[in-house]
């Protein structure tokens, strides 16, 4: 198809990148440009694109000044540490990424002024200017000056890589000494920090550490897994490696030494290829067992047995609540068994070798806090569970997760149709023919006080809808091994101090033995009860602060009514808020409660930021079943089955996820599965469904960098 060429301006790459240059690219007409000019518009555009990121860094390294004032005129002389949180809120970023934006526009505004004009003129774009900021903040001024002159007017025509290779060795060569100091206040910053990614893996990654001690850290590993791949151990290396490495981190492998940790190994890879945990009927056929009867019939003597919370043990005298740490130990309650004999054996912890790691659970620790659905351990539905600051988790992870932290608090939620809560509480029954892990000689906080679950062992969050929750009640021979946990979430519901209100729709903002309805002496305490606290933690879910993801139960809680000046401490008065957000109530940061279930942050400017509490039952669309036996594929198309209430493009969307797109729905691999079957020969794990992209590794390759 012929299409008549549009001339560009001339001189449009030598154009200064502002309003006037943005005014030109916006008339032309993409499609009818030659491919030579089309490169040109191109970086006309980048160019256009550093003069926009430029502006913006100069508009934000004010925002961060800006302090309380009659005329919304005065400003800070420098930034202090709450400065970012308004850039934070406006942009909807993380804490850490709102600081890390604020302090690079700082610096280019205050100290690096030659790499914001370049950045502004289009000479460089913002990565290059990040380098600069990133590998000088913390040189001496004439050093970081000597460097800027010298390399800022080429900096343009290199990669970042090669920038900040010339930078290192240009500050190595000017100050040795810096240097050596630089790299011990470095190392005073040392940090373990985890990533979530996309496909629901983490990589756990050990910042800013002594280097030598890094070095002999991955030497030891490989060292322990070259011989465990010696000794007979068929997993590729880079398994081996990462299960070492969080067999030792976990405390699954802590005490062995290391011909123990490859038998440890060896075993596991042994039972991990008899079995799955996640087995149907070690979820619900205990029913029948002597442990369930004998569990049904002491539900009435051990849980929750007084309506009263105040006999809860305050929190923290030195916080406006209880971040309720792992350490500290649960009092809400009396103390009790955890359950009774361990019963029939549910199988290894793994799916199968190759799978997940080879090192067992058994001995593992709390993992923190995991919520998950009722229906969802009924194998009813396969609803996504969440583990609590990392997001979203699948439905057999979920349950794996839970079976893990039989020893831990386990809480329910009871919530309305719409997902807001009703009652919540603790219940210490167990589902009968669960394994218990075993103990550990000497280990510390292995339960509550009395032996009970413990906190400190993790938390389990059961939601159960209400409507739900009477179905099971009517039928609860069919529950088997659950019976007796339900019938003790039953009997709390039923036991509750204020009725709770089973019409659809009701808010549930006051109801439940946990909820302090006003007026007696818990509204005039200053410290919440452990029941308040949890319930607040529950109905929260996250710290309430605009955009910060921080869970409830590691949070503080606030009073937004201030205690000081008359607040009550009820649950219409407190928010769960992370320690950096609480203080922002001291650092010039208001918040305001217009209705129940929601809250408006009001930041140093007056803008107004609202937080509505979230659900705890969040809804979802309809399942779509799209995993296929791969040995029938033969266009990933045509082979999958969509339900009339979404209707997908299968050539774009076909297997299914549980983040990151509006109907968690990933981009479908057609092209490899339009290719037919893959041949085992091709590589171990290729599925048909497999990505297209470049070919896995070699297992048995070893070249280092691993």
């Amino acid at each position: 198809m012929f299409v008549e060429r549009q001339l560009i301006p001339s001189g449009l790459a030598e154009t200064v990148p502002g309003p006037e240059s943005a005014a030109v690219l916006h008339g032309l007409d993409l499609g009818r440009l030659s491919g030579y000019d089309a490169v040109l518009v191109l970086q006309a555009y980048a160019q256009l694109e550093s003069y926009v990121q430029a502006r913006k860094a100069e508009v934000m390294a004010e925002v961060g000044l800006y302090q309380p004032s009659p005329g919304d005129m005065e400003k800070m002389a420098t930034p202090d540490k709450y400065s970012a949180d308004e850039v934070r809120a406006a942009l909807t970023l993380t804490r850490r990424a709102a600081e890390y934006e604020y302090w690079f526009s700082y610096f280019l505004a205050t100290r690096f002024r030659p790499v914001r004009d370049a950045l502004s003129s289009g000479r460089i774009d913002k990565a290059r200017a990040r380098v600069f900021c990133d590998w000088l903040e913390d040189a001496p001024d004439q050093v970081a000056d000597a460097v800027v002159a010298a390399l800022l007017p080429k900096a343009g025509g290199w990669t970042t890589s090669q920038l900040k290779d010339k930078i290192k060795r240009l500050l190595l060569a000017a100050d040795p000494e810096w240097a050596r100091r630089r790299y011990e206040r470095a190392v005073q910053r040392r940090r373990v920090e985890g990533t979530r990614h996309d496909d629901g893996t983490v990589t756990i990654t050990g910042q800013q550490l002594p280097v030598d001690q890094a070095a002999a850290a991955i030497c030891r590993v490989n060292a322990i897994a070259q011989k465990a791949k010696r000794a007979g151990l068929g997993s590729p290396i880079d398994h081996i490696r990462a299960d070492v490495f969080l067999g030792l981190l976990d405390g699954e492998l802590s005490g062995l030494d290391d011909d123990e940790i490859i038998a440890a190994l060896l075993h596991a890879a042994k039972e991990a290829a008899q079995g799955d945990e996640d087995d149907y009927d070690d979820q619900l056929s205990a029913g029948t067992s002597a442990h369930a009867h004998a569990d049904a019939e002491s539900a009435d003597a051990d849980v929750d047995p007084s309506p009263d919370p105040s006999s809860d043990g305050d929190v923290d005298p030195d916080t406006d609540g209880d971040p309720d740490t792992d350490g500290d130990p649960d009092t809400d309650g009396d103390s009790g068994p955890v359950g009774d004999a361990p019963g029939p054996d549910g199988g290894g912890p793994c799916d199968g070798a190759g799978v997940t790691s080879l090192v067992g659970t058994s001995r593992v620790g709390a993992v923190g806090e995991v919520r998950v659905r009722v229906s969802t351990l009924f194998h009813l539905d396969d609803f996504p569970g969440e583990l609590a600051g990392w997001g979203p988790i699948p439905a057999h992870l979920a349950r794996r997760l839970v079976k893990r932290q039989i020893c831990g608090e386990w809480r329910f939620a009871v919530c309305d149709d719409d997902g807001g809560l009703l009652y919540a509480g603790i219940t210490r029954r167990r589902p009968a023919g669960w394994p218990r892990p075993p103990g550990r000689p000497g280990e510390p906080g292995r339960s509550g006080s009395g032996g009970g679950p413990s906190s400190r062992n993790g938390i389990v969050e059961l939601q159960i809808p209400l409507a739900q929750l009477r179905e099971w009640q009517a039928d609860l021979p069919g529950l088997e091994g659950w019976a007796a946990v339900v019938t003790d979430v039953v009997r709390q519901l039923d036991a509750a101090r204020v009725p709770v209100v089973e019409a659809p729709g009701s808010a549930g903002a006051d109801v439940g033995r946990d909820a302090d309805v006003g007026g007696g002496a818990e509204a005039r305490r200053r410290f919440a009860t452990a029941g308040l606290r949890r319930w607040v933690q529950i109905r929260d879910r996250v710290c309430t602060a605009p955009g910060c993801r921080a869970p409830a139960s590691r949070s503080e809680l606030d009073h937004i009514d201030q205690y000081s000046h008359g607040g009550l401490t009820t649950a219409r008065n407190l928010e769960a808020a992370c320690s950096h957000d609480h203080d922002l109530r001291d650092h010039g940061w208001r918040v305001v409660q217009p209705e129940p279930g929601q809250v408006i942050w009001v930041s140093r400017t007056g803008h107004r930021y609202p937080a509505r509490t979230p659900p705890i039952i969040e809804p979802f669309p309809p399942q779509v079943s799209t995993w296929q036996d791969t040995s029938n594929v033969q266009t990933g198309i045509d082979d999958f089955t969509v339900t009339d209430e979404i209707a997908l493009d299968a050539s774009v969307y076909l297997l299914s996820r549980w983040e990151g797109s509006p109907i968690w729905l990933e981009p479908a691999y057609v092209e490899r599965a339009a290719e037919g079957p893959i041949d085992s020969a091709a590589g171990p794990g290729r599925r048909p469904h497999e990505p297209p992209g470049r070919p896995p590794p070699d297992p048995t390759a070893d070249d280092p960098p691993f």
